[in-house]
């Protein structure tokens, strides 16, 4: 489910013209396995955090590249507008 949502938003993002999106994980044992599932790259290994009983988790950031002129020569509705209706 998670991987679908983020796989959403960098779709959401690449349509309005970004260029890279980035996302952090790494805390509570969370290893961020929906990134790469979702096309995301680990490019690094930011920092650690402690919880509050000495647990050390490893934060990592993943990146996806994205290619906002896939969309630009295309009339492709924002998530949330509605297409254009076809002529009769």
């Amino acid at each position: 489910m998670s991987s679908w949502l983020i796989s959403k938003a960098r779709d959401w993002a690449e349509r309005a013209g970004y260029s890279r999106i980035a996302a952090l994980a790494g805390v509570d044992g969370n290893r961020g396995h929906c990134y790469p599932a979702a096309g995301f790259e680990l490019e690094e290994k930011v920092s650690q955090y402690v919880d509050g009983n000495g647990n050390v988790w490893p934060k990592r950031r993943y990146v996806d590249d994205l290619d906002p002129e896939t969309y630009a020569d295309r009339d492709v509705p924002m998530p949330g507008e509605e297409p254009e209706a076809c002529p009769a």
